[in-house]
């Protein structure tokens, strides 16, 4: 990962943290499942917090630009591909199948 990631990433941490601190009473439920505000914004966080580019994409979090991770459900998929797979905990996951693919490049 290079410098300009890691800076990258601590802004959008510092904004993803100053959001959810001011507007936790006024978030209501989204229409959709992977719409709601809070959700997805504290799943980012935890993503951006291990080192890992996140990007919002209409299906959840595009992690890594390879993995689309579903916001409300422990669901993820290859991009491209749409075949869902579950896991059990999102350090797992990263663990399991981001850190192998990092391993593999």
């Amino acid at each position: 990962m290079g410098f300009i990631t890691m800076v990258d990433n601590s802004a959008r941490i510092a904004h993803v943290k100053k959001w959810l601190e001011y507007h936790t009473d006024d978030v209501h439920n989204g229409d959709t499942l992977n719409y709601n505000p809070m959700y997805r914004l504290s799943k980012e966080l935890y993503l951006l917090e291990q080192g890992l580019k996140v990007e919002d994409c209409p299906h959840g979090l595009l992690v890594n630009d390879k993995f689309i991770v579903a916001v409300r459900t422990k669901r993820w998929c290859v991009k491209g591909k749409y075949k869902w797979y579950y896991y059990d905990t999102l350090e797992n996951f990263i663990k399991k199948y981001v850190n192998n693919d990092i391993k593999q490049r």
